[in-house]
């Protein structure tokens, strides 16, 4: 289409793209694949220079993929957090549409949401989407790894009162879940 055309080259000449051109273009027109319901696109693009070195042309290939009606994204494995939570952090955040084009950003607020929880060894992986029955779907396995607790305190400075009763005063009981939040106070 020729506004996709013409934004791809005003961003080209004013190097308004942040890691390359090709991966600029390639998001540029997944968004607008995205757009057109198209969520499953095959491409590819390259920078190809001319003999003489004076000429630099961008070439996209590939396939828009197959319509789909709708898109969404599938939570596998992790089961210290309700699914509910996970959707909510995916629509609070506009990471939806945002998914399609970045996962690795699906992936870290993810992870950054288990960590909050006291998953702090967390992993997010998003796998390429595919088409389901007309929707397409992009599956993140989650890897929660171990729940944190916390262990034995050592407090210094409670001579004159028992640590137990230091402890109990800042609700920091043994065995209880290491949330980074309530640490943070």
């Amino acid at each position: 289409p020729p506004d996709l055309v013409r934004d791809l080259r005003r961003a080209w000449s004013q190097g308004d793209y942040a890691t390359s051109i090709e991966s600029e273009a390639l998001s540029r027109i997944r968004t607008h694949l995205a757009d057109q319901g198209r969520f499953t696109p095959s491409l590819r693009a390259r920078v190809e220079t001319s003999p003489r070195g004076d000429v630099k042309t961008l070439i996209v290939e590939g396939e828009a993929g197959p319509p789909a009606r709708d898109r969404r994204i599938v939570f596998e494995g992790g089961p210290g957090l309700p699914r509910d939570r996970l959707l909510a952090l995916v629509k609070g955040k506009d990471l939806l549409a945002q998914a399609w084009n970045d996962p690795a950003r699906l992936e870290r607020a993810v992870a950054t949401e288990y960590a909050a929880a006291g998953f702090l060894a967390a992993e997010a992986r998003a796998s390429p989407p595919a088409l389901e029955e007309g929707v397409a779907v992009m599956k993140m396995a989650i890897d929660q790894g171990p729940s944190f607790t916390r262990g034995p305190l050592a407090l210094q400075g409670c001579a004159d009162v028992a640590c137990s009763e230091v402890e109990a005063a800042f609700g920091l009981e043994r065995g209880s879940p290491y949330l980074p939040a309530e640490n943070d106070a």
